[in-house]
C-alpha cells in the first residue's frame, strides 16, 4: 500500500479519536514542520516553533477535509506555506501600523512647539 492510502487511513483512524496515532503523528510530523518552517523562515526558530505548532493545530482542525491527493505531510507542508504567508502579512500590518503611529506622534509633538522652533525640526 503507498503512503497516500496509508495517510488516508491515518487520517480516518485521528478523526476518529486515535490516541496512539495522535502521540505518533505529533512526535514524527512536528519536528519535520519545524524544519520545513525553519528553512522558509531563514533560521527564525522562534517564529518556526510558533508555525509548526499553529500548522499542527490548523491541520487538527481541517483534517475532515484532508482528500489524500498528496501525503498527508505534503498537505501539512502547504498548510506551513499558508501559515507562513499569512504570518508575513500580520507582520507587515503591525510594521506599517507601527510607521503610522510614529508619523502621528512626530506631527502632534511639531504641532506643540513654539512655531520659531518648527523651521529647525522640519
Amino acid at each position: 500500500m503507498d503512503i497516500v492510502h496509508t495517510d488516508r487511513a491515518l487520517a480516518r483512524r485521528l478523526l476518529h479519536g486515535d490516541e496512539t496515532g495522535f502521540r505518533e503523528i505529533s512526535a514524527s510530523f512536528i519536528p519535520k514542520l519545524y524544519r520545513f518552517a525553519l528553512a522558509c523562515l531563514h533560521d527564525d526558530e522562534d517564529g518556526a516553533r510558533d508555525v509548526a505548532q499553529e500548522t499542527f493545530r490548523k491541520a487538527f482542525e481541517r483534517l475532515d477535509s484532508y482528500r489524500a491527493e498528496t501525503s498527508l505531510y505534503g498537505w501539512m507542508c502547504q498548510i506551513c506555506r499558508n501559515t507562513i504567508t499569512d504570518r508575513g502579512r500580520g507582520l507587515q500590518r503591525q510594521a506599517a501600523l507601527r510607521r503610522m503611529d510614529v508619523m502621528r506622534l512626530i506631527q502632534a509633538t511639531l504641532d506643540c512647539i513654539p512655531a520659531h522652533c518648527e523651521d529647525v525640526l522640519e
